[in-house]
C-alpha cells in the first residue's frame, strides 16, 4: 500500500527509479484526492523494472463515482501522472485498474514509452489508458 507518491524538481541530473513488485493505491477514496504517483519538472527521469502500479479502482472507488451514470469522472485520481519531463525514459511498467485515466503525459518533451502494459476490466469506468497534452516528440513503442 502506498500512496500518494509526488516526485518532484527541478532535477536536472538524472533520475532512475526501479519499481519491482506491486504498488497499490489506498482503497479509502478519503486517503487519495490527487493524483496517485506523479513524476514533475524532471529532466532526464528513467522509471523502469517491471512494477506494477495497482490503482484498485474496483474497491470502493467505481461505485463511489459512476460516471457511467452521472456523465462526471474528473474527481478521480490518475495513476501515473507526468508533467514537464524532458529526456526521459518510463518502461516495462504496468498500470492495473487505475481510478480514471491510467497515465496522463502534460507539457513534456522527448520522453519514450516502451513496453508499456495497461490492464483493466471490461466493468471499469472511464480508464482511459493515455492522455497527451501539451507535449512534444512523445514516443509510445512496444519495441525495445
Amino acid at each position: 500500500m502506498v500512496g500518494p507518491l509526488k516526485f518532484e524538481g527541478p532535477c536536472t541530473a538524472p533520475v532512475t527509479l526501479k519499481v519491482q513488485g506491486t504498488l497499490k493505491a489506498p482503497s479509502d477514496p478519503k486517503r487519495l484526492r490527487d493524483d496517485w504517483v506523479a513524476f514533475r519538472n524532471v529532466e532526464g527521469l528513467t522509471v523502469s523494472g517491471g512494477g506494477i502500479f495497482d490503482g484498485q479502482g474496483a474497491i470502493a472507488w467505481w461505485s463511489v463515482d459512476n460516471c457511467a451514470k452521472t456523465g462526471k469522472c474528473n474527481s478521480l485520481p490518475t495513476n501515473l501522472q507526468f508533467t514537464k519531463l524532458t529526456n526521459s525514459k518510463i518502461e516495462g511498467i504496468t498500470s492495473l485498474n487505475s481510478k480514471l485515466f491510467h497515465m496522463n503525459i502534460l507539457n513534456c518533451d522527448n520522453v519514450t514509452f516502451q513496453d508499456i502494459v495497461i490492464n483493466a476490466p471490461k466493468n471499469s469506468l472511464n480508464t482511459d489508458g493515455i492522455h497527451i497534452g501539451r507535449s512534444t516528440m512523445v514516443n509510445i513503442t512496444g519495441e525495445p
